[in-house]
């Protein structure tokens, strides 16, 4: 599905909604939850003034975020973190008996 873009990595130097705006209109989505490993100022201030594109950490990720954006842009690093928590809890239930 398309509906999921995984970055190598992403910084901004400086906070630039500008600067946001063109990396959501290079992946053509205007309706987007970005999941990053570790808060970072500069990203989440230039994301804040853009309609329709949330932000939220690999930890905190939920299902209301996921089925409230049209789309999943994730760092590679953030994918590794979800990645990892959901095995986490999957052994957990596993170990349960669930």
């Amino acid at each position: 599905n398309d509906r999921l873009r995984v970055l190598d990595k992403l910084e901004f130097k400086e906070i630039k909604t500008k600067q946001a705006q063109a990396l959501f209109d290079k992946l053509a989505i205007n309706n987007a939850l970005l999941v990053l490993d570790q808060p970072n100022e500069n990203i989440l201030k230039s994301v804040r003034n853009l309609p329709r594109i949330g932000t939220c950490s690999a930890v905190s990720l939920n299902v209301a975020d996921l089925l409230s954006h049209e789309y999943l842009v994730v760092t590679e690093k953030a994918l590794g973190q979800i990645e990892a928590q959901w095995m986490a809890v999957k052994a957990v239930k596993k170990e349960q008996g669930a």
